[in-house]
C-alpha cells in the first residue's frame, strides 16, 4: 500500500512539473537556419499549417537547394515546445517534399540550453522534436518518415553562458536521412 501511495504521489508531482513547464510560452524567437540565411528576430506565435503552396515551394527561401531540400534548424523559445509561425511557410515545404518522396525520411533532433536537470532537458527536447513533428503530420506527413530524437544540452551549437549562446542551443535540428 505504502508503495503504491509514493508512486501515485510521483506521478502526480511528475506530471505538475510537465504542466507548470507548457505553462511558460516564451516570446523570444530567431528564424529558420537555412544554407545561406542567417538567423533573424521575429514575433513568437502559434504554428498553423498554411497550404502546401505553389511551384515555389522548394526554393531556397524555403530551404531547398535546386530543388533538393537542405537540413533545417528551428529555434524555441525559453522553457517552450511553441513552434514559431514564421517556420510555416518553410514547414509546409518540407512536408510537400516528404509527402511526394515517401521514401524520404528525417530525423528530429530536439535540444535545449544547458540550464535545467538533464532529466529535464531530455523531456524539454522530446517535446520540441515533438511540435515539429506535429507540424509536418497535419501537412500529410506519415510518422513512418520521422525519426525523433532528444539530446537535451548535450550537442549544443554554441558554447558559452550567456543569452546569445543558450538562444542558439534550443532548437530542433530537421535532418534528412541518406
Amino acid at each position: 500500500m505504502k508503495i503504491r501511495f509514493t508512486r501515485t504521489v510521483g506521478l502526480l508531482v511528475l506530471c505538475m512539473g510537465l504542466g507548470a513547464c507548457s505553462w511558460f510560452n516564451g516570446s523570444d524567437g530567431m528564424g529558420v537556419e537555412t544554407g545561406s540565411q542567417s538567423a533573424s528576430s521575429a514575433e513568437s506565435s502559434g504554428a498553423q499549417a498554411y497550404g502546401l503552396g505553389g511551384s515555389d515551394s522548394f526554393s531556397a527561401e524555403n530551404g531547398f537547394v535546386d530543388g533538393k531540400p537542405t537540413n533545417q534548424t528551428y529555434y524555441f523559445g525559453f522553457d517552450t515546445n511553441h513552434v514559431q509561425a514564421q517556420y510555416d511557410k518553410n514547414l509546409s515545404a518540407q512536408a510537400a517534399y516528404l509527402v511526394e518522396h515517401p521514401n524520404v525520411h528525417v530525423r528530429l533532433e530536439g535540444n535545449t540550453d544547458e540550464r535545467g536537470s538533464r532529466e529535464y532537458n531530455i523531456a524539454l527536447g522530446e517535446r520540441r522534436a515533438l511540435s515539429v513533428e506535429k507540424v509536418l503530420e497535419m501537412q500529410g506527413v506519415p510518422k513512418k518518415q520521422i525519426i525523433l530524437v532528444s539530446y537535451g544540452a548535450e550537442k549544443p551549437a554554441v558554447l558559452g553562458h550567456q543569452e546569445s549562446a543558450y538562444h542558439l542551443n534550443r532548437r530542433v535540428n530537421l535532418k534528412y536521412q541518406g
